[in-house]
């Protein structure tokens, strides 16, 4: 899949993948077990048109469903859409293996990815955003931007956020991720280092690192 594509064209060659996948689906042995913990989770998705209801000999009626199956998701995403046009989205999970927050997260994550892609359609489908201006904000590590002093220098800001926000990640390689309270401790743990070899104010010093954290 080419993140570059937009959504429309993704989801359009995601179909044809699936109707072709379909004509094998009878051939397909599920594994044993479903795994455990989010990094195992299989997720499945369906669509389906609903008939909206009506009315018939002065009866009104309308289509309920209900099902009972063996279900080979961790999570499912069924939406559907009604004769009106409405869409019914449910989300099934397992339990056991996510929490009814991540459960709920990944729905408003879902609408939000929705939300942008209805708004702008010829929109890439890589800058589509997945968290709401809450959950951004919250990401951030703030619900409010920062402030700081013209004349304050940046270690002194940096020292200001790490107090604030000390378990908040600040620096990513790969895998690895700090915290600005470790930043922090490295940090200072460099600068005793510096001033027991002699540096002082003003004084300019050469790093050489590897490029990682």
């Amino acid at each position: 899949m080419d993140g570059r594509q937009p959504l429309a064209a993704l989801a359009a060659a995601t179909g044809d993948a699936l109707r072709q996948a379909r004509a094998w689906q009878a051939f397909h042995a599920w594994p044993a077990s479903n795994g455990h913990g989010p990094a195992h989770l299989r997720f499945g998705f369906d669509w389906a048109e609903r008939p909206g209801g009506g009315r018939w000999g002065g009866v009104e009626w309308r289509v309920e469903r209900r099902w009972v199956q063996v279900e080979h998701f961790g999570v499912r995403l069924s939406v559907e859409r009604t004769d009106g046009g409405a869409l019914h989205t449910t989300l099934a999970y397992d339990a056991a293996a996510i929490p009814a927050e991540g459960a709920a997260r990944l729905l408003r994550r879902f609408a939000a990815l929705l939300g942008a892609a209805v708004a702008d359609p010829s929109a890439r489908a890589d800058t589509l955003p997945l968290l709401d201006a809450a959950e951004r904000a919250d990401a951030l590590g703030s619900a409010a931007p920062a402030t700081f002093a013209a004349d304050e220098p940046l270690h002194r800001r940096f020292e200001r956020q790490a107090a604030r926000t000390p378990h908040a990640v600040a620096v990513t390689s790969g895998d690895a991720r700090l915290t600005y309270g470790e930043l922090e401790t490295r940090a200072n743990r460099l600068g005793r280092y510096l001033r027991a070899c002699g540096v002082g104010p003003e004084a300019r010093v050469g790093l050489c690192v590897e490029p990682e954290v």
